[in-house]
């Protein structure tokens, strides 16, 4: 299985490598036009600024792209991009927090096709997408810092395509959830919950259009920390900050390696606005100015 582990993954890299190149032509060429034809587009978050919401509005409005969508090189350049290694170390911290049994896992992965992910093999539980684990390794996080007894409400910031809360709802119980994020992925994610949790309804709130809120958790993966100043402020202010806990992996506002926190509101801030959180590594780091909050 090693063998067709290394052959898979060096297979998805070289056909990566070809269609990246040819993503930074097409990216170059549309900027090009919008410059030479004055037109300008307002950037929202770090995401839209890679063209996420135009691939995410192609995938659902074509069955056939939306039936593979997490085989999408447009889409995986924002989400579905976990390495097989990186699947890996999910593994690993799972494992060493114990609050997820392989069985359950494997239950999770049974109805985990639709949008055909990448696949490894990953001794003890078989056939997986790396995705998934990772997913699977924030709950474990989550159950392991907080615990989800007392929790009966979660808001998510950023819900990709629905994949934390699917395991989340799966594995902690917790229905009654809502989610901000763009119309399209909104869209995207609740047909994903439809084909793989169809009991689990969560509420869609209007990201152009953020209303105080109180929750017992707010989650956000990476999504909070790519977001400008400004908006990053409203979610602390109407959300965030009143809100029971919080965890929210961070790509932004420790240091500056890869330029992401240009204009993200900095750590300190974050914590001077949520007293009672603490900073964590997060593990494992895949990226050299990531880290977690947690309240």
């Amino acid at each position: 299985m090693k063998l067709i582990n290394f052959c898979l993954a060096l297979s998805h890299r070289l056909i990566d490598l070809l269609l990246r190149a040819k993503f930074k032509v097409q990216r170059v060429q549309i900027t090009l036009s919008q410059k030479s034809s004055g037109q300008s587009k307002s950037i929202e978050s770090d995401s839209q600024a890679l063209g996420y919401e135009a691939q995410v509005s192609n995938l659902i409005s074509d069955d056939f792209l939306l039936r593979r969508f997490r085989r999408n090189f447009g889409y995986r350049m924002i989400l579905e991009h976990v390495s097989y290694r990186q699947g890996l170390d999910y593994q690993k911290r799972i494992t060493q927090l114990g609050v997820v049994s392989d069985s359950s896992i494997i239950e999770l992965a049974m109805d985990d096709t639709f949008g055909d992910p990448r696949r490894y093999y990953y001794k003890e539980i078989g056939w997986i997408s790396p995705t998934l684990l990772r997913y699977v390794s924030v709950y474990s996080e989550i159950e392991s810092f907080i615990g989800l007894k007392n929790v009966n409400s979660i808001v998510e910031i950023g819900i990709g395509y629905g994949g934390q809360a699917r395991v989340i709802s799966k594995l902690g119980g917790v229905n009654n959830y809502k989610f901000y994020d763009l119309k399209d992925v909104q869209t995207l994610a609740l047909t994903f919950l439809a084909r793989t949790c169809p009991q689990f309804l969560p509420g869609c709130l209007d990201i152009d259009n953020v209303e105080p809120g109180t929750f017992d958790l707010v989650i956000s993966n990476y999504a909070i920390s790519e977001l400008p100043i400004d908006v990053q402020e409203e979610y602390l202010e109407k959300v965030i900050g009143t809100s029971a806990h919080c965890y929210l992996i961070m790509n932004s506002g420790a240091s500056n390696k890869t330029g992401r926190s240009s204009g993200k509101l900095p750590q300190d801030a974050f914590l001077k606005a949520l007293p009672g959180s603490s900073i964590h590594p997060e593990i494992p780091l895949t990226g050299p100015d990531n880290y977690v909050l947690i309240r």
